[in-house]
Parts: structure tokens; C-alpha cells; sequence
């Protein structure tokens, strides 16, 4: 009866975030609801995996999977989501908490500016660059790494600004 409860729980979850979860919050806010009520369901059935085809499914799942503390499972739905969808950036900025989480600074630095990038956010970029300098200082990565960092970003915003597409600030 449990993997019951989870396959509509999830199936539920899954329908409304891929038919109206991009233009509508409050859909998006239940089918986080019904994918959540999957998850907890998930633990009393054994064996019971959570997948999707649908990338934003799949980053949703890492989402809660990561706030419930298994980095192993989000980080497999997370490479999962963009393997499906490179450009869900979303799924690349959990994947960089679960790589920052386990200690593997430079892989979670690369997933942050690839989101920042692709939202074209220049405030999460500045973050970025202040959060390398403070792991450097901290020795968590090297001072080539935090080169790396800082080059990749002025070459984003420099490539950007010529072609107008981050906005100005």
C-alpha cells in the first residue's frame, strides 16, 4: 500500500509542476507539497526509487532530498536533472550545495557560476567571486583555483556587457 501512497503522491507532484508549475506559484507550491509527501512516503517503502524524465521534477526531488540530508541521492538527481536539461540552472546551484557540503570546493564553485551564468545574475556572480576569495583565505582552495574563479567571471561580465545581456548593476 506504501509504494501506492508514494507513486500518486509523486505523480500528482510531477504533473503539476511539468504542466503549470512555470507560470503558476501556487501550483508549483503544491506539487512541492505532493513531491515532499513522496519523499517522506518513499522511506516505508523499500526499494522504492523517485525518478523523473522531467528536469525540473528531478532538481525539486534534490532539493528536498539535500534539506533531508541524503547529498548522495540529490546529487544523483541533480546530475540527473541536467543531463536532461543543461540550462535547468536551478539543478546546477544544488548540485553546488551538495558539492560544498561535502567538502569539494572548486566542483561547487564551477556549478554556482555555471547558474549564476545562465541566469545572467550579476549579484550571484559578486557572491561567487567573495565566497572563493573567503574559501582561499581559508585554504579550502587554491590560489590558482581562485585565479580560475576571478578569470572566469570577468570573462562572463565582459563578454556580457559588449553584448548586453547581463543587465547593468
Amino acid at each position: 500500500m506504501a509504494k501506492h501512497k508514494v507513486l500518486t503522491w509523486f505523480l500528482a507532484g510531477s504533473y503539476l509542476l511539468a504542466v503549470r508549475g512555470k507560470e503558476d506559484h501556487a501550483a508549483r507550491q503544491q506539487a512541492e507539497y505532493y513531491l515532499r509527501k513522496a519523499v517522506d512516503e518513499s522511506v516505508h517503502a523499500s526499494s522504492f526509487q523517485l525518478s523523473s524524465s522531467n528536469s525540473y521534477v528531478e532538481s525539486t526531488l534534490a532539493r528536498i532530498f539535500l534539506e533531508r540530508g541524503d547529498r548522495q541521492r540529490a546529487e544523483e538527481l541533480c546530475k540527473s536533472a541536467i543531463s536532461h536539461l543543461e540550462h535547468n540552472w536551478g539543478a546546477w546551484r544544488i548540485l553546488g550545495d551538495v558539492y560544498k557540503l561535502d567538502g569539494e570546493w572548486p566542483k561547487a564553485i564551477d556549478c554556482y557560476i555555471t547558474a549564476a551564468e545562465g541566469r545572467r545574475d550579476r549579484t550571484l556572480l559578486k557572491r561567487i567571486l567573495g565566497m572563493a576569495q573567503r574559501w582561499k583565505k581559508e585554504r579550502k582552495i587554491s590560489a590558482q583555483s581562485l585565479s580560475r574563479v576571478q578569470n572566469r567571471i570577468a570573462g562572463l561580465e565582459q563578454g556580457s556587457l559588449e553584448s548586453g545581456t547581463f543587465p547593468a548593476g
